[in-house]
């Protein structure tokens, strides 16, 4: 298993990973304020390739966080395996998701994981505040306050 402790990791960057594809449904430019809020340690991993992909591009500019953006494209088997193994915290803000397969691969992954309520299979998967975060993805402030409190929380217990 690896061990995901923040006092265990070589790099400075904490990595927050989106896997899925880039649609207005997935809800990433709900999530690209929250990164802006969020210190400059923190990143945003986006696996994942589709029609809006230039729009989030252009919304990082514009919030003056595409430093802290890194763009994966479209990626599977081991290359996804290691974008996980890599990654400190999953994170799905989806509007709507018929199920988050990618939430259940994240989990399998060792990473803590904060999903949207709006992804079916949440609830099956993760249960709130034990193994993981649900939340409103409208809801900055609460999306912030989850990733904060997993950055806290050096063993991170989930």
């Amino acid at each position: 298993m690896i061990d995901r402790t923040l006092d265990n990791r070589n790099a400075d960057i904490i990595k927050l990973l989106f896997v899925g594809r880039v649609v207005k449904l997935k809800g990433l430019e709900l999530l690209m304020p929250v990164i802006k809020r969020l210190e400059k340690h923190i990143h945003l991993i986006i696996a994942g390739d589709g029609p809006e992909l230039s729009e989030i591009k252009n919304m990082a500019e514009d919030l003056k966080i595409a430093d802290r953006v890194d763009y994966k494209g479209y990626i599977e088997g081991d290359s996804l395996k290691k974008c996980y193994e890599e990654s400190d915290i999953f994170i799905l803000p989806t509007k709507n998701d018929c199920y988050g397969l990618v939430i259940l691969e994240a989990m399998c992954a060792g990473l803590p994981v904060i999903v949207s309520k709006y992804a079916d299979g949440a609830s099956d998967l993760v249960e709130n505040n034990v193994t993981g975060y649900i939340i409103d993805p409208y809801d900055l402030d609460q999306v912030e306050s989850k990733i904060k409190n997993l950055l806290s929380d050096k063993r991170k217990l989930f």
